[in-house]
């Protein structure tokens, strides 16, 4: 029977190998005896063994046992996995060697020296880590465990991430999972009460559109007590489905319904995906029923819906309305279902808690009172640009590997997402080991990317940030991109905005040329305004360079009565040659120009502070330059004068100009 056993288990791992890049379990190692059964239903009572975790790589959360065999030191889980102490930190891209182990090697014989037969499993920053990992406690190797997280593919293989908790050496560790509990007996003004602790009860499936590729969309899930909704199966589908309530007599009064939701895997809107419908008709015609609150969208905690008010009729149907697009299918989990005599002064049970996170959003986005990340979440911005621009301080807890938050990287090794030669956003929240309720953050390429990318800078992960951006939707969720600033440690990457507070005048150049005007002396080229890099001259077209003289004109000031009047912009020059670089790139004032060509007015050349290094895109700021006092008067005028030859162009691009 033992060997029977072993080959469906073996036929189930190598199918699951060629279909997710799975290494295969060791076909000796298992003649010689070394095969233990799978068991376990991953609850805490009666958890996983190895075996059986290996097998259920379904992106859930559950409890497995195992002994502690090894870890990982390094990038790949076939090279660098170590069974034996001395164990060693990874060695990242720098050079450096971190000294504290973030993953072991969990198997089911406490002697397993096969990585194929382990669950690599991931120990995120905290208390779970620190008490497991073998560099600090090498003693630890041979030990049982009792571990509970995710169980899904990690170093490519089947392993457990967002490890929570553990039990260990008698001690529990980490925060363990406390699933909402509601009674089974009636209570007075309960009209109707659906769990679904144990099955779907009474409600019905209406498949609205159900594809091909799917079998359901809800479904009810044992291992979590709850119903749940998802069109997703190896990818995303477009589909849409109602989990149907039986008819409720209300017997003509009005009434309450509340639930308890966890929704994870959102990229689309909540609002317009997961929706509450109710029927007084007996499901003839439905109307939908706002739901006061809806989850993060990127975890399985579960929230209180809050109270939704149902019409006085003699009888309700309500129906949890899920929909899916082919680039976005959520998981929406459901239970506790109660509608309530409105009456009534039944007290429903208190609702999971919640992450560790300010529940009130702080600051007012300047960089004296910085947005929090609760602040951000709260703005909800949905809108993909033009949003407002601000400060946001938060911790620096990981990376998106990927096209979607489901793919985000809370530990080292970081990972440099495919195509690009660097880390491309970070996410942060309110707490170094927040992992719920965060922002994706944009590292457009530049000095804030060069910084702050965690696969070059994995010392970077938990601290503490100051940056500046434009909060928009990332990601399908509320972020921030153009970030042009990060503060960490005092150290400033990037370039700090100047404050516009009381300027004469202030043009970003990314929506047009604000009132200026282009006058070319020379050449076919022109300035013209990029929504990203702003003000744009080059003079190379057409695969070669070509002689230009090219003027960028401010609108008339009247300085009169003025005094200290100060220009600052940000700028970027590169492709040129370097040697040229101040003079060709240079800023003139005049108080005779009246418009058109500008080599018939008189000009004074007013020198720039700060250049950039000529051969990147990186920003720099141009410091503060003091407009000459001879020019505070009526009829003022600055220009940005370009020049370039046959030989060589360079490209100057000018943003967030401001005169204040």
């Amino acid at each position: 029977m033992k060997k029977l056993g072993y080959i469906s288990l073996f036929a189930a791992v190598m199918l699951l190998g060629a279909c997710n890049n799975y290494e295969d379990f060791d076909f000796n190692e298992v003649e010689n005896g070394g095969y233990v059964d799978p068991a376990g239903s991953g609850t805490e009572e009666d958890p996983y063994n190895v075996s059986k975790a290996l097998l259920e790589q379904n992106d859930e959360f559950a409890w497995v046992k195992g002994y502690i065999v090894g870890q990982v030191a390094g990038a790949d889980i076939s090279t660098d996995s170590e069974f034996d102490a001395p164990f060693h930190g990874a060695v990242y891209d720098d050079g450096s060697v971190s000294n504290i182990g973030t993953n072991i090697l969990v198997a089911a014989k406490d002697d397993e020296k096969n990585q194929s037969a382990c669950l690599i499993v991931q120990l995120p920053k905290g208390d779970v880590r620190t008490a497991l990992e073998l560099l600090g406690n090498p003693d630890n190797d041979g030990k049982e465990v009792e571990l509970y997280g995710k169980l899904t593919k990690y170093f490519g293989v089947a392993g457990m991430k967002e490890t929570k908790a553990a039990k260990f050496d008698g001690t529990t560790i980490g925060e363990m999972p406390t699933p909402p509990v509601t009674p089974d007996t009636p209570q007075d003004g309960v009209l109707f009460s659906e769990s679904f602790k144990t099955s779907l009860g009474s409600f019905t499936i209406d498949d609205k559109n159900l594809p091909a590729g799917l079998s359901f969309v809800w479904q009810y899930s044992s291992k979590y007590q709850c119903a749940k909704g998802s069109a997703y199966y190896q990818q995303d589908y477009e589909a849409e489905s109602w989990l149907v309530s039986p008819s409720i007599a209300l017997n003509g009064k009005p009434a309450t319904l509340t639930f308890d939701h966890a929704v994870n895997y959102m990229k689309n809107s909540m609002q317009e995906d997961l929706r509450l419908m109710y029927s007084v008709d007996e499901g003839a015609t439905w109307t939908e029923a706002a739901i006061p609150t809806y989850p993060s969208g990127n975890s399985f905690d579960f929230v209180s819906s809050g109270e939704i008010g149902l019409p006085a009729a003699a009888t309700v149907k309500i129906a949890f309305a899920y929909k899916a697009t082919a680039k976005g299918a959520s998981t929406w989990e459901l239970n506790n279902v109660k509608v309530i005599d409105k009456a009534s002064s039944v007290v429903t049970p208190d609702t999971p808690d919640t992450p560790d996170t300010p529940e009130v959003g702080e600051g007012n986005g300047t960089k004296q009172s910085p947005y929090n990340i609760a602040a951000v979440m709260s703005l909800n911005s949905t809108v993909k640009e033009n949003g407002p621009k601000a400060w946001v301080k938060g911790y620096i807890v990981g990376q998106i590997n990927g096209k979607s938050l489901t793919n985000v990287e809370w530990d080292a090794p970081f990972n440099i997402p495919t195509g690009s030669t660097a880390g491309t956003n970070v996410v942060i929240a309110d707490n170094a080991n927040e992992k719920s309720n965060y922002v994706p953050v944009q590292l457009p390429s530049g000095a804030v990317r060069t910084g702050l990318n965690l696969p070059a800078h994995p010392e970077m992960d938990g601290k503490e940030v100051l940056l500046y951006g434009e909060l928009v939707a990332y990601f399908g969720t509320c972020g921030v991109k153009n970030t042009t600033c990060a503060i960490v440690d005092g150290v400033v990457y990037g370039v700090e905005p100047v404050d516009a507070t009381g300027a004469i005048l202030e043009v970003p150049f990314t929506s047009g040329l604000g009132g200026f005007t282009v006058y070319d002396v020379l050449g076919d080229q022109t300035w013209k305004s990029d929504a990203t890099y702003g003000a744009k001259m080059s003079a190379f077209a057409d695969g070669a360079s070509h002689a230009n003289e090219d003027w960028l004109i401010s609108p008339v000031l009247d300085l009169t009565s003025k005094s200290d009047v100060k220009l600052t912009f940000e700028h970027a020059i590169n492709k040129g040659d370097v040697s040229n670089l101040k003079s060709n790139h240079t800023l003139w004032i005049s108080k005779d120009y009246t418009g058109g060509d500008p080599t018939q007015a008189s000009w004074e050349q007013v020198v720039i502070t700060t250049y950039p290094d000529g051969t990147s895109w990186n920003f720099v700021s141009s410091g503060e330059i003091v407009l000459p006092a001879a020019y505070m008067t009526s009829n003022v005028h600055f220009a940005f004068k370009y020049l370039s030859s046959d030989v060589e162009s360079a490209t100057w691009e000018i943003k967030n100009l401001v005169v204040k």
